[in-house]
């Protein structure tokens, strides 16, 4: 148990430092697995670049691509302006959104009942359902740190006008 526990605590100290820090293993100690890459970056470079092979193979071989050569996936990606990146944030932002979004209904009901929606007014300070709502909205938008801070790089500032 306590190789375990051992080993599981080196694996994320190792997984931080080479993430925060880009600190990694001795290449000796990679050898195995850069081996494996090697061959398996050489069996898929005639399928990932064989225009006649069929769109889902050539897929399977860009995954193994992306999994086995990371850095050049991400050179890649950087000296594209960073596509892939982008695309990641805003469908993580999107999926956030979504999520929000859903709130926009169930505040209807919770302004329903009238004890809690005389909590929420006196907290939000607004009368009018819609007003209400949207600031309740926003308050919830705001504890979403990643999506405030990517809508703020893409859309501009957020209000309570702006926050729907």
């Amino acid at each position: 148990m306590s190789k375990f526990l051992a080993g599981t605590v080196c694996g994320l100290i190792l997984s931080v430092a080479y993430v925060w820090y880009d600190i990694e293993l001795p290449d000796w100690v990679k050898l195995p697995g850069t081996l494996q890459q090697s061959l398996r970056a050489a069996a898929t470079d005639d399928t990932l670049f064989d225009l006649e092979a069929p769109a889902e193979m050539r897929r399977r071989a860009l995954e193994i691509f992306f999994t086995n050569q990371a850095r050049k996936a991400s050179v890649l990606d950087a000296e594209l302006g960073h596509p892939l990146m982008s695309e990641l944030m805003r469908r993580r932002a999107q999926r956030r959104a979504t999520v929000l979004r859903g709130l926009w209904s169930a505040y209807d009901k919770a302004l329903e009942k009238p004890m809690l929606r005389d909590t929420l007014v006196r907290k939000h300070g607004a009368l009018d359902n819609t007003a209400l709502k949207r600031s309740m909205l926003l308050a919830a938008l705001l504890e979403e740190k990643f999506l405030t801070t990517w809508i703020k790089r893409n859309h501009g500032p957020i209000t309570e006008t702006t926050v729907l």
